[in-house]
């Protein structure tokens, strides 16, 4: 029973923050020229039918977008 209560209240919208760091592809080209890093980009609240939200904790990525 305790994981169901975890999985509802990982379902709760209330917990989601209203923005998001996000990587965010400005046009076709050089990952370095395109690629941007934004801190207040708006977490969607309406996905398509098909969509999903992920939140991501970790990942390694091979190259700093930071620079």
């Amino acid at each position: 029973m305790k994981s169901n209560m975890m999985k509802s209240s990982r379902n709760n919208k209330s917990e989601i923050p209203s923005v998001m760091r996000a990587a965010q592809q400005t046009n076709f080209g050089n990952i370095r020229d395109v690629l941007t890093l934004s801190d207040n980009v708006p977490v969607p609240r309406e996905l398509s039918p098909k969509g999903i939200l992920i939140h991501v904790i970790a990942t390694e990525a091979p190259i700093d977008l930071a620079n």
